[in-house]
């Protein structure tokens, strides 16, 4: 990650959720341009303040050798659906994958899978490097939405996937299940 432009504020300073009506405190409508280098760029809009929102395509990854979407929300997904290939050049199909098929999705496990990992010694896929690269981009993004102005990303961090240990524990994991 190389930089963040973003717009973020409260649209609805009031808000009732089961119960009486509260002040709103924290940003309701974000908006994030995140720049990965290469010319390669993350589009994300989140908020609390969606009418109405389509639930069959809540994550959407569109590249050029495919795309990626997400039904459901992360809390409870319902299906990814992958395309492979580029529809203009060779064109693919979507295949499409429920989750919960084999095993029901539990969001939290990720607390699970580091315990894991820590009580049998083997590396995590993500690290220590990586949430302070996650928090940086969090902070710049507030940053840039309050002074409208692009903020440069100077922390990194390893491509979790490269590095055997974590790919060991991340595999066993997989085996177990």
């Amino acid at each position: 990650m190389q930089g963040v432009v973003a717009h973020s504020g409260t649209a609805n300073p009031r808000r009732s959720i089961n119960g009486p009506s509260i002040t709103v405190e924290a940003d309701d409508n974000t908006a994030l341009l995140l720049d990965h280098g290469n010319t390669v760029y993350s589009v994300i809009q989140t908020g609390f303040v969606y009418g109405a929102q389509r639930d069959d395509w809540t994550v959407q990854l569109i590249g050029t050798k495919g795309a990626l979407t997400m039904g459901g929300y992360a809390w409870e997904p319902g299906e990814v659906s992958l395309y492979r290939g580029d529809r203009m050049k060779a064109p693919g199909r979507w295949e499409t994958v429920e989750l919960g098929e084999q095993e029901p999705y539990v969001w939290q496990s990720g607390a699970t899978y580091i315990a894991e990992c820590l009580a049998s010694g083997e590396k995590p896929l993500l690290s220590g490097e990586h949430a302070l690269h996650v928090l940086e981009v969090m902070l710049a993004a507030q940053r840039s939405a309050q002074t409208g102005q692009r903020i440069q990303i100077t922390s990194t961090f390893p491509w979790p996937l490269r590095g055997s240990a974590g790919v060991q524990c991340h595999a066993r994991q997989e085996q177990a299940a």
